[in-house]
């Protein structure tokens, strides 16, 4: 959809309809969450029956042109197949490095800094009687490689050796010394290199 076409459609829309979809957008339209959306229109506070929040809720994700708008918003928010395979390759190839200061000390400042967060799996903090102790857990690079792979095609294609004459020298000199070598063709039985 052009922006042009997601403008038309957000004309469409109420103001109420605008400022739910508006403040869903913001709770990157998680399921769920639609009640609080409501809430933050203003539409419904904490004090409103709760099944009066449900109805008007339900009454709004219902509506054809709300749903219309909620759907082009949330594709135009979906990562490009290039952005997915950018964060894919920065996982696969992400190092300890990347969050850690000079002294090897976990750094969260440097990877939010160097836009690495994502790499991130699991911080852990417990306290210790020498302070708090910090681990940190990168996510396995396996899958975003394994992904990478499909990607080029890897994953199917048989990666073929032209090795020639090397080959063929390399098996030579496996043969063990006491192997004799083969006759020659047409060469006279126990005729051997006399």
């Amino acid at each position: 959809m052009t922006d042009d076409e997601l403008s038309s459609l957000l004309a469409k829309l109420t103001p109420k309809q605008y400022a739910f979809v508006v403040e869903y957008a913001k709770l990157d339209f998680a399921y769920g969450k639609a009640a609080e959306a409501l809430r933050n229109t203003g539409q419904a506070d904490d004090h409103t029956n709760p099944l009066s929040v449900h109805i008007a809720t339900h009454r709004m994700l219902t509506n054809d042109t709300v749903k219309a708008a909620i759907a082009s918003l949330s594709r135009s928010r979906l990562p490009s197949p290039e952005q997915i395979i950018r964060r894919r390759a920065q996982i696969a190839y992400s190092d300890i490095a990347d969050v850690l200061d000079d002294n090897g000390k976990i750094d969260v400042g440097k990877a939010i800094a160097n836009g690495n967060t994502h790499v991130i799996r699991s911080v852990k903090q417990r306290p210790t009687k020498a302070g708090m102790e910090v681990s940190i857990e990168l996510h396995d690079p396996q899958p975003s490689l394994k992904a990478l792979e499909a990607v080029h095609g890897l994953d199917k294609q048989r990666i073929e050796v032209d090795a020639g004459d090397k080959l063929a020298a390399l098996l030579a000199g496996m043969v063990a010394p006491w192997a004799k070598p083969a006759a020659e063709p047409g060469a006279e039985p126990g005729a051997e290199g006399e």
